[in-house]
């Protein structure tokens, strides 16, 4: 889990939590999902982040 610290003033902004799944319905058609999780520290708020992904190939 990568923690982030500014460069000056010794700040903790937070970690991030990034997690992908995929996963193939059939030779054509794949799905992705993808979930981020910031916990925020000195700086800034939790943010929760979820995208969802189709590919389809012709």
């Amino acid at each position: 889990m990568p923690k982030f610290y500014s460069d000056r003033g010794s700040l903790d902004f937070g970690n991030d939590l990034d997690m992908v799944a995929t996963y193939s319905i059939t030779k054509n058609i794949n799905l992705l999902a993808k979930h981020d999780k910031y916990a925020a520290n000195d700086y800034s708020s939790d943010t929760d982040k979820f995208w969802l992904q189709s590919e389809l190939k012709f």
